[in-house]
């Protein structure tokens, strides 16, 4: 099985790997810099874990003087991963090397009121069909990632209610075009653009932001944010009376930019108000808990009052 692999590894091996893995390909300099290691230490456990087959040599970097160095990334011997994401009118599934390469994706409408039988039923059958698409078995498969359309108890590893569809057409269909406007308007005027400028080029080692691109999407952010307070002023959430998948979809992308607090909160108390109940959900507490390596979060991001 390809998880025995690593079943060795200490939790410095483990960090190494993470912070690979997040960085799409690093020199062990870098390394170095991001885990705050010797060099000579570094060195050493690269070796370690190059001999050990879990890590690949792919090539030198570009550098503007002196020697090239190696890029790593995480060995393709290892196996593949399988995202799922699992939404209310869609679900997308996805084969991908450890290198987040993609080698075969699925994408189709789903109806979630049909039940957790009925669609996972199906994502199993369209994980097994997409693996033998790419030639590859089950035992390959070294890890699973999933999301689903709604809060999680992670005891029980169930859904729970309130339901994140409304039962009337009405309410499902403001609920998927506020879905829409966060994950296409907001997304392409602030999510994309500052996140992409402020967070990937730095883990990418792609150079310096555009500080235009950041200006123009802190700019939209404010309008957004009134949007949303015009929202909030006839409505106890974003599309009605009971907490939506909408505004799931909404916390999700502020999440992001207040991660690197993009975000001025003081610019709306109503907003700031209903983003911090999102923040107390248990199923989103989870989420603030991750870190990107070599990022550090605001200090009030995982506070719920900030």
């Amino acid at each position: 099985m390809p998880s025995t692999r690593w079943s060795h590894c200490g939790t410095e091996d483990l960090s190494v790997l993470q912070t690979i893995f997040w960085s799409a390909g690093a020199s062990r300099n870098a390394l170095a810099q991001r885990l705050a290691y010797s060099k000579s230490k570094a060195n050493a456990m690269v070796a370690a874990l190059l001999d050990g087959g879990l890590l690949d040599e792919v090539g030198l970097q570009e550098s503007s003087d002196g020697r090239r160095a190696e890029t790593l990334r995480l060995s393709e011997t290892l196996g593949v991963l399988i995202g799922a994401d699992l939404g209310a009118t869609n679900m997308q599934i996805d084969i991908m090397r450890p290198d987040m390469t993609v080698l075969a994706r699925h994408r189709e409408p789903i109806d979630v009121r049909q039940g957790p039988g009925v669609i996972l039923a199906r994502v199993r059958g369209l994980m097994r069909e997409l693996l033998a698409r790419c030639g590859l078995a089950p035992n390959q498969v070294i890890a699973i990632g999933m999301g689903v359309p709604g809060p999680v108890d992670f005891e029980s590893g169930q859904l729970v209610n309130p339901p994140l569809m409304p039962e009337t057409a009405a309410g499902r269909y403001e609920v998927r075009r506020l879905c829409a406007w966060f994950d296409d308007k907001f997304n392409a005027e602030v999510t994309r653009p500052v996140m992409n400028e402020r967070v990937w080029k730095k883990i990418m080692r792609q150079g310096y932001p555009d500080s235009r691109t950041v200006k123009a999407g802190l700019s939209a952010i404010r309008q957004h944010m009134d949007y949303i307070r015009s929202l909030l002023e006839h409505r106890r959430w974003l599309a009605g009376d009971v907490m939506t998948l909408a505004d799931f979809t909404a916390a999700a992308h502020l999440s992001c930019l207040d991660y690197i607090s993009d975000v001025d909160w003081t610019h709306s108390a109503e907003v700031q108000e209903w983003y911090a109940k999102i923040k107390s959900r248990p199923a989103f507490r989870s989420l603030l808990a991750d870190h990107l390596p070599g990022v550090h979060p605001a200090p009030h991001y995982a506070l719920l009052d900030f």
